[in-house]
């Protein structure tokens, strides 16, 4: 047996798919490990050892690959100088362009080839690579690497003609093909493909959908800016225009009447970066799940026919349907649906009942009641606050959290929910859920606090 140990030393991996620029690649393509040995060898010089070595390498059956589950997180649009042209590189026009990246459960990946036993030369050339390699991907996904003869990892993709999964894998000649292109300044092509097939380790699902599902998204065409904290003002008005749209005889799904579930209105504000102010940039009508196709197609009709919004003194927006994909990440569906197993609030969770820490049910239990209505399982740890995680949500005091000012006043907080499984959202919780009240947005730790985050 033979297996190389890759470690994301920063706990993700940036690559982009090579069927869509914005999307991300997992689990790791073995054509991209091959051609990151390929660039160690030449850009460290190691010499005709390591070259035998990956000529090796590159006759060896496919590899079965361990990797774990991994979510993909929405980076922002960057403008970045033109790498080809010849003029300096401050004065070089700018592109855009984004930076797919994965955040996997595990940072360590094994490619396994379980028949493979080179000899002492090879073996010593397979070390050397892998002990000069510093990237996998984009420059920024720093790894480790290391060959091993053994190792306890579980395959979870395995070579297989009947596979619906098309990897990248080296073969004969490979070698040859990368330095021919680099010699003709070509960048490097797709390569061969070859077909895997996903094992599952166990039966049981590993993430859990909530009772939301399809999102609809306008953004504000042309308008003054609304604050995060005017959340129910707004939904309100979006609200009252579908319901509109919809006719006097609109089913269930656009008013909540009975007990059948309905639409859920969210803001989708600019948050979590530096100087994120918390404006609202768009506006998502979001599906219930479960709904039958004429429902949908009702919904649909009537949300695409409001193009405008009344706001009073902030005088009027117009809207319009955001494509997906979208390069504006908060506008983006993926930014609020996860999977993740963590989820921070972007607007404050309006509890259901009232904690009382002495006679009554505590904060946390309520909002565990809370998960539960919208098909959440009972999280492993709730942190409750006055203020958000992510940069640029007002304190909880700063938001309005009734409709109207003949509704009972209700307790609020800001909170982070940890889960033990993923959770695929929208997650949106809490008594003022239906009106973007309670709108959670996948958290990590490593990037998201206290100055870094999805936008």
């Amino acid at each position: 047996m033979l297996a190389l140990e890759v470690e994301f030393l920063t706990g993700r991996y940036r690559a982009t798919s090579f069927r869509e620029r914005e999307a991300s690649e997992w689990p790791p393509h073995p054509s991209r490990v091959f051609s990151a040995l390929v660039a160690t060898h030449f850009e460290a010089a190691l010499g005709p050892g390591t070259r035998e070595a990956l000529l090796w390498l590159e006759r060896l059956p496919s590899p079965e690959i361990a990797a774990s589950e991994a979510v993909e997180r929405v980076i922002g649009l960057h403008y970045v100088p033109v790498n080809d042209d010849a003029k300096p590189r401050e004065f070089r026009n700018l592109q855009p362009r984004v930076f797919p990246t994965m955040w996997p459960a595990s940072p360590v990946v094994h490619f396994i080839w379980p028949h493979a036993e080179p000899n002492p030369t090879i073996r010593t050339g397979l070390d050397e690579l892998a002990a000069f390699a510093t990237y996998l991907g984009h420059s920024s996904s720093l790894v480790r690497m290391v060959f091993q003869e053994r190792v306890e990892a579980t395959p979870t993709y395995r070579p297989n003609s009947t596979g619906n999964l098309n990897l990248r894998v080296p073969r004969p000649g490979r070698l040859q093909n990368l330095e021919a292109r680099f010699t003709q300044g070509l960048s490097v092509d797709a390569g061969p493909f070859e077909r895997y097939v996903t094992l599952r380790l166990n039966a049981e699902p590993t993430t859990v959908d909530t009772a939301f599902d399809e999102m609809l998204v306008v953004r504000c065409a042309e308008g003054r800016a609304v604050p995060l904290t005017a959340t129910v003002n707004l939904t309100g008005i979006l609200r009252d225009a579908v319901l509109k749209k919809a006719g006097g005889s609109a089913p269930a799904v656009f008013h909540g009447h009975g007990d059948a579930p309905h639409l859920a209105y969210i803001p989708l504000p600019f948050v979590g970066r530096p100087y994120a102010d918390g404006h609202i940039l768009g506006l998502a009508a979001v599906l219930p799940r479960g709904l039958s196709r004429t429902e949908r197609r009702e919904v649909i009709t009537a949300f695409g026919e409001v193009i405008e919004l009344t706001l009073g003194p902030l005088g009027k927006w117009s809207l319009e349907a955001e494509p997906q994909p979208t390069r504006i990440t908060t506008l983006n569906p993926k930014t609020w649906s996860g999977p993740s197993k963590v989820w921070a609030t972007v607007t404050p969770i309006v509890f259901d009942g009232y904690p009382r820490e002495r006679d009554g049910r505590r904060p946390a239990e309520i909002l565990t009641e809370s998960c539960a209505r919208i098909g959440l399982p009972v999280p492993t740890k709730i942190e409750l606050s006055g203020f958000s995680k992510f940069l640029g949500v007002p304190g909880v005091h700063e938001f309005r959290t009734r409709r109207r000012d003949t509704d009972p006043p209700r307790p609020a907080t800001h909170a982070v929910l940890h889960f033990d499984h993923p959770i695929r959202g929208p997650v949106i919780i809490g008594a003022g859920r239906f009106f973007g009240l309670g709108l959670c947005r996948p958290f990590n730790s490593k990037s998201d606090e206290p100055a870094e985050s999805v936008t």
